[in-house]
């Protein structure tokens, strides 16, 4: 039973470039709250996009 690897699974890096990105970023300069959870919500979306959008072959395992 191989997967095949689909082209939105690549999402998943890019989100969490966005959540360390915000991570660092927050060490370093103090960011409004606004700004804050707008990028960490990208980020965790992107992480979890590709899992909402999989799509599952009707009739069968």
């Amino acid at each position: 039973m191989k997967q095949q690897f689909r082209k939105t699974f690549i999402l998943i890096p890019v989100g969490l470039f966005f959540l360390t990105a915000t991570i660092a970023l927050t060490q370093f300069k103090s960011m409004p709250d606004l700004v804050r959870g707008l990028l960490f919500g990208i980020g965790i979306g992107l992480v979890a996009l590709p899992f909402v959008l999989k799509k599952v072959k009707p009739g069968g395992c």
